[in-house]
């Protein structure tokens, strides 16, 4: 899968998770560490991105150590 579809697949995620959930609830999860940022090594675009439920897809931070590794199938 490309790097732009990947992006474009999670930003329908962040505003289905904004639509069907309270946002006020999502950040004090979020700043307890419960669906806090993911970050992701994928495999087959030998890329590491950062998944924020509140914000969006990221790799500005390619230095994370990744929290999974997968394939972006």
């Amino acid at each position: 899968m490309a790097w732009d579809e990947l992006v474009h697949l999670a930003a329908g995620c962040v505003k289905r998770l904004a639509k069907r959930n309270n946002r006020a609830l999502l950040r004090a999860a979020a700043l307890a560490g419960i669906g806090a940022p993911l970050t992701v090594h994928l495999t087959d675009l030998d890329r590491v991105a950062v998944f924020d439920p509140l914000r969006r897809l990221s790799d500005k931070y390619p230095n994370n150590e990744p929290d999974i590794r997968l394939s972006s199938q």
